[in-house]
């Protein structure tokens, strides 16, 4: 008896576009937030499974309360006391195989990642400032456990 089972490939090419995000970790005088302007990226399995995406003005910054920060402005260097942007575009696509690959062997996959701009700054008093936030977040966990 023969086998009869089907194999159908759907073949698909997705794009995406996230403009902005903000998450944060609020302590007892300072906020840390994770912050990008935009994500942008897609995926598709035309030969193989390749992704690509890329992330503009990606940052990680320690602010004070006292700051006047609204939920959905910009990124303003001013009202931090630390921070680190960066851009970068990250890819994988399946590696071009040579003529000694067997037929059989697992298809590689390559990585490419490439960090265009990176800025950091840290005052001498946001060393004290993110000590407090993680003294505060480890008394936290600790009341949850």
């Amino acid at each position: 008896m023969a086998d009869s089972s089907v194999c159908i490939a759907i073949k698909y090419d997705v794009a995406f576009m996230l403009r902005g995000f903000r998450v944060g970790i609020e302590g007892p005088t300072t906020t840390l937030d994770l912050t990008s302007a935009q994500m942008t990226g897609t995926a598709k399995n035309q030969i193989g499974l390749a992704w690509d995406f890329a992330v503009s003005n990606l940052a990680l910054a320690l602010s004070h309360h006292s700051t006047n920060l609204r939920p959905h402005s910009g990124f303003d260097r001013k009202l931090r006391s630390a921070y680190m942007v960066l851009d970068l575009k990250a890819s994988s696509s399946p590696a071009i195989s040579s003529p000694a690959t067997s037929p059989g062997a697992m298809a590689s996959q390559v990585l490419r990642l490439r960090v265009s701009r990176m800025h950091a700054v840290m005052s001498p008093n946001s060393i004290g400032e993110l000590g407090d936030l993680i003294d505060h977040v480890q008394v936290q966990q600790h009341h949850y456990i």
